[in-house]
């Protein structure tokens, strides 16, 4: 994910959720990593996606930027094939 504004990385741990929805909920084990000279956070998943499942991937109310600043909560969510 690339974000407009810089991120305080010590605000990542635990503002970054990524789940199954439907009819397999739960999370999914991953890491994250910041390139702040990009504003690039970096998911890296445990293990392969299972297939045919929908992930959504949220940035929650605790993130915030490199100076204090709130970032909004948004959601993406998409469909994994074979």
């Amino acid at each position: 994910l690339q974000f407009s504004r810089g991120l305080n990385p010590a605000t990542l741990a635990g503002n970054i959720r990524v789940t199954y929805t439907g009819d397999m909920p739960g999370p999914i084990e991953f890491t994250t990593s910041y390139d702040a000279g990009n504003r690039a956070l970096e998911i890296k998943f445990a293990k392969p996606f299972e297939p045919f499942k929908t992930v959504s991937v949220e940035t929650l109310d605790g993130l915030r930027t490199f100076d204090g600043a709130t970032v909004a909560p948004f959601k993406i969510t998409f469909s994994i094939g074979l």
